[in-house]
């Protein structure tokens, strides 16, 4: 399962949710940092950013919205 950890109004976790529903096609859950147990999660990965991906069948997880986008194409291989 991929999650994507992200905040209302962040441009860069918008530019992940957008390849992962129209590129991707794999299924994902979208949590928000403003609830405090998705924060402590994100924090775990060593800073307090978003976007924040954890792929949890790949054991990966990253920062950055560019690295993530890279990640998930050469991964997940896009469909179209």
């Amino acid at each position: 399962m991929i999650t994507l950890y992200s905040s209302l109004g962040c441009l860069h976790c918008t530019k992940v949710i957008e390849t992962l529903d129209h590129e991707i096609g794999e299924d994902f859950i979208v949590r928000y940092i403003s609830k405090p147990e998705n924060r402590k999660e994100v924090e775990k990965g060593g800073k307090l950013q978003v976007p924040y991906l954890v792929d949890e069948e790949a054991d990966t997880s990253l920062y950055e919205a560019d690295d993530i986008v890279a990640y998930l194409k050469k991964q997940y291989k896009s469909s179209s």
